[in-house]
């Protein structure tokens, strides 16, 4: 994990998946398969039937991409062929 991190310095990404499809979602599944895919601290804070909202910290905005190919890897998710990175708010600390 970063040192940064650790320290309290880094940056977190607010990311929102739309265009997905849930239902018996495993939420610690998915944040362990983000942070191993993503090799960062994920922390999932919202999900409805369609869409999931996360924390991302110290996230290598490179990867972001990937985000959408991991998430297949989950039970209970199904990734459309309309699924999308909605919003990304990126905060500073």
């Amino acid at each position: 994990m970063n040192k940064d991190f650790l320290s309290g310095k880094g940056c977190e990404s607010v990311v929102r998946l739309t265009g997905i499809k849930v239902c018996g979602l495993d939420i610690c599944q998915l944040e362990n398969i983000l942070m191993e895919r993503q090799n960062c601290m994920v922390r999932v804070i919202a999900v409805t039937s369609q869409s999931i909202e996360m924390c991302m910290y110290d996230m290598d905005s490179e990867r972001l991409k990937d985000i959408l190919a991991a998430m297949e890897l989950a039970e209970g998710i199904i990734v459309l062929d309309t699924a999308e990175i909605s919003s990304v708010e990126k905060y500073v600390f």
